[in-house]
């Protein structure tokens, strides 16, 4: 990634009698210095707490990684978070047939980051693999996670470029560069909160037992000094009623939401790639207009790592010479990104599941949530190949007296070509992968049917280069080698050949070329006949 900033300056070159004001612009090239990947296992035993019954038996648990800190180090970078979970169970009393508990494994974790240095910034995207919860006594849990961490370094040097030379003896060879400039990298935080009321035939909310809020559907643009996220919010919740403890209720909405984050410099005509993660998720009930417990409020708090592109067109000198003095231009190359392809993909999975061996039988679904993990991203002919697995939990009703509440877990494996032509080995992409629907239905007897759509959104840029000149030095001409020179000549084109060589080559100028050969464009052939006046 390399960001072009707007930074424009002058410098004269004094050379005694010759003066040489170049006008430069910086560039600012951000690129990724370093990559690693890691896993980690944590594993711990936690107690109930002394607030809650006794377990019997789990029916469903969640969890997620939330980074809490970063830091670069030479060749290192330390990396701390935590991964939290939520267990479902029923529990020992009659009264009170069903319960949760929350808790939370801290982690930190340096990891060798080959080519990170101390003042670089560091990324990271971490992916919950594995989450078990077992049942140690009535009274304690063993939690065991596995987390895959990948990290890379950003860091950003400047390289200043010649964009005018403001001097009329000096003929310069401008090329007009177009690019994708980064304008902005930044974190932020994001908080989205909504409501739903009850229905009607629901009765009062008494207590929460089980909720799980889910991010879907989610969209990104940019508008005038803002970010705007738009999406849903998936929430299923499991209460029970006020005066009611042994029947428990449940309620499923979909929440949309439009988010607004001030964003200094923002326009429309930009591109977003924007990560986001969320770190809190709280559902709590809320009075409605008649003072009732009847408003359910779902508040999560968004994580945004944010990159913003500007597609730009800049004009700089890759050439100069004088017919007044021998200017010898410093030269170096500028690495810049082209937008190669921004593409939003829906990705239709589904499955079927039989039942077959379970003792209990199924009479309703109350809820199905998903979560997806990208595990290989390839480059392949003309396109990126993402390939994963979503995994799609199902909490239902059985037919048992002693239990009510069960869960499945299926997970449904899924590859996505990405269409990209031209894509190279050397591209720079992005792939953001989103819940956008998910139908899970009972087709009769013991077979489920899950059809899930999985948003893919990809940003792929293609690198390249240019030469430019960062400086010029300056000789007398020297004129016996001038004098070797005819002061008129005939010249053949060869194939390559072209207006500017030839005019540098015989110490002349384009324009007097063109003049004297009444050529109405720099365009010329091979094998064609030229004048050359000096």
């Amino acid at each position: 990634m390399h960001e072009i900033s707007h930074i424009i300056y002058k410098i004269i070159y004094d050379m005694g009698d010759f003066f040489v004001e170049i006008v430069r612009k910086n560039i600012s090239m951000n690129h990724i210095c370093g990559k690693a990947q890691t896993q980690i296992t944590l594993d711990d035993d936690f107690i109930v707490p002394d607030s809650k019954p006794d377990i019997l038996k789990r029916i469903t648990d969640c969890g997620e990684v939330v980074i809490e800190g970063l830091k670069a180090g030479e060749g290192k970078a330390a990396v701390n978070g935590k991964v939290k979970f939520s267990l479902l169970y029923q529990t020992d009393k009659a009264a009170i047939p069903f319960d949760s508990m929350e808790g939370s494994m801290e982690f930190g974790e340096t990891v060798p980051v080959e080519g990170l240095t101390a003042g670089d910034t560091v990324k990271c995207s971490a992916v919950l693999e594995d989450l078990s919860i077992s049942l140690i006594n009535g009274r304690k849990i063993s939690v065991s996670a596995i987390v895959s961490l990948e990290l890379y370094g950003e860091n950003t040097y400047m390289s200043s470029a010649a964009a005018d030379i403001e001097n009329q003896n000096v003929c310069c060879l401008k090329r007009n560069i177009g690019m994708l400039a980064l304008t902005e990298n930044k974190r932020d935080i994001l908080r989205v909160r909504e409501q739903c009321d009850l229905p009607a035939n629901k009765p009062n909310v008494g207590n929460i037992v089980w909720s799980v809020p889910e991010l879907r559907n989610t969209e990104v643009k940019t508008a005038s000094d803002e970010l705007i996220v738009r999406g849903e919010i998936h929430l299923f919740a499991m209460y029970y009623p006020e005066d009611d403890e042994d029947n428990v209720q449940y309620i499923e909405e979909t929440l949309p939401f439009t988010g607004k984050l001030p964003l200094p410099g923002a326009d429309e005509r930009m591109l977003a790639d924007v990560l986001i993660t969320p770190s809190q998720r709280l559902v709590s009930v809320k009075p409605d207009y008649d003072g009732e417990p009847r408003t359910v409020e779902a508040e999560l708090v968004l994580d945004l790592d944010i990159k913003l592109y500007e597609e730009q067109n800049i004009d700089l000198i890759t050439d100069a010479y004088s017919v007044k003095s021998m200017l010898t231009p410093v030269v170096e190359t500028a690495q810049y990104d082209n937008l190669l392809i921004r593409n939003h993909v829906r990705c239709r999975v589904g499955d079927k599941l039989r039942l077959g061996g379970s003792k209990d039988k199924i009479l309703q679904i109350i809820s199905s949530s998903a979560t997806v993990n990208v595990d290989n991203i390839s480059i392949v002919e003309d396109g990126l190949m993402v390939e994963g697995a979503a995994k799609v939990t199902i909490l239902y009703i059985s037919d048992s007296d002693t239990d009510r509440l069960g869960s499945l877990v299926k997970e449904i494996p899924f590859s996505q070509k990405i269409d990209a032509p031209g894509i190279s080995a050397d591209a720079f992409y992005t792939v953001r992968t989103d819940v956008e629907q998910l139908i899970t239905t009972m087709l009769g007897g013991e077979e489920l049917e899950i059809k899930l759509n999985i948003g893919i959104n990809a940003l792929i840029l293609a690198p390249g280069s240019t030469q430019v000149i960062t400086g010029i030095t300056q000789e007398e001409l020297d004129y016996s080698m001038l004098k070797k020179l005819p002061g008129i000549c005939g010249y053949i084109a060869k194939p390559g050949d072209t207006l500017w060589d030839i005019a540098k080559k015989y110490f002349t100028t384009v324009e007097k070329i063109m003049e004297t050969n009444k050529l109405a464009s720099e365009n010329i052939k091979p094998g064609m006949k030229l004048l050359v006046t000096r």
